[in-house]
């Protein structure tokens, strides 16, 4: 049984939707999964078309999901799903939400079911910064009533494991699997690449986390052509007017459009048309953005705080510390100057790696030891 507060068919969610999905994809075969979520996406309060309410819905032959409704989103909707049958295991994504990580994991515990919790990077130390007074409150009642005690913990990478044992100490059980990708069977488009012009696209939600903000004060430095499309959820309002603010006062060099989150089918487009992702993000457990984006053929110019290292080497894009404005500056500056050929190689090497991804079956291995497959 698989506790996530948003699940197919959203996506504005971004990747925990993403990660559990795929893991969901690539283990169906081995195990039948029952998923529990809210029966609308993030940010939004009108439920799916086409979904059954407070109801298991078939997905495929071993995949079910349980999207409950707003006004049955109560204790007792959570501890009767989960005493309704023994599970191999109860799987939680993420740590803070009180109907979809906090209650499962203290039901399941009564039960002494074996229990997973992947906390999504929320317990990375930039993760925990926003809004820190309240989550190191919970942090601290958690370790003080033992609630994650008998616990695994699913890390996704080697910072990952680092923050878990620093959060809950050396002791705590951790299990290493990178996250999955599902990434289509795309081919690789090519794009028109003129010397001083340059095409940059963002998708991930409005919040500082993403730090937008940051993104535009080194456009507003750049003297040639940019396009920048920027695609999410406005998540935090405040910090979405002060992105505006800027937007407005940009050069007329800078041409800066916002649109809504889409669907990633859709998304795969706009990154096949685009020149690089630009997201220098101020953590990222994973950054399925990113692997879209380079299996769309679209190099990446983004922080130095994701799992994505040695880009430059790699001839697939840029991961640049964000005390290092300046290079940001230089780097899209040097991408716009770029001709049809550099390009061209660039984006080509980034469509090949992210096919060797989505063909390397040793993270699907270390997946399956997770849940004991």
């Amino acid at each position: 049984m698989v506790f996530i507060d948003w699940y197919l068919p959203g996506f504005k969610a971004g990747g925990p939707i993403r990660s559990c999905a795929a893991i969901v994809h690539h283990l169906k075969s081995l195990a039948d999964f029952y998923i529990v979520t809210r029966n609308t996406d993030y940010c939004e309060t009108i439920p799916y078309n086409g979904v059954k309410s407070n109801d298991w819905n078939r997905i495929s032959e071993s995949e079910n999901v349980y999207y409950i409704s707003g006004d049955q989103l109560k204790i007792g909707t959570i501890k009767k799903l989960i005493e309704s049958e023994i599970f191999s295991s109860i799987y939680i994504n993420g740590i803070y939400s009180f109907y979809f990580s906090i209650l499962p994991l203290y039901f399941s515990k009564k039960l002494k079911q074996k229990i997973i919790v992947a906390p999504r990077g929320m317990l990375a130390r930039s993760a925990i910064a926003v809004k820190g007074y309240k989550k190191n409150i919970f942090i601290a009642a958690g370790k003080f009533f033992g609630l994650y005690e008998d616990v695994i913990f699913h890390s996704t990478s080697m910072e990952e494991n680092s923050d878990i044992l620093k959060v809950f100490g050396k002791n705590t059980n951790v299990k290493n699997a990178p996250n999955l990708t599902v990434l289509g069977n795309q081919k690789f488009v090519s794009r028109e690449k003129k010397v001083g012009y340059l095409h940059l696209i963002s998708a991930a939600r409005i919040s500082p986390e993403k730090n937008l903000l940051y993104a535009l004060e080194i456009l507003n430095e750049i003297d040639l052509n940019v396009k920048f499309d920027i695609y999410g959820t406005i998540y935090d309002t405040d910090y979405w007017n002060q992105c505006l603010d800027l937007i407005k006062n940009m050069p007329s060099n800078i041409q800066v459009k916002y649109h809504p989150a889409i669907e990633n089918n859709l998304l795969i487009a706009k990154l096949e048309s685009a020149h690089f992702l630009f997201m220098p993000t101020r953590g990222e457990n994973f950054g399925h953005i990113i692997a879209e984006s380079l299996s769309a053929g679209c190099p990446v110019i983004i922080s130095d705080q994701t799992p994505w290292k040695q880009l430059a080497k790699k001839n697939i894009g840029w991961d640049i510390p964000l005390s290092s404005k300046n290079e940001f500056i230089k780097t899209i500056e040097s991408c716009a100057m770029m001709n049809q050929e550099t390009y061209d190689s660039m984006s080509l090497h980034s469509f090949t790696l992210a096919s060797e991804m989505l063909n390397d079956n040793t993270n699907i291995e270390l997946n399956k030891l997770i849940f004991d497959l």
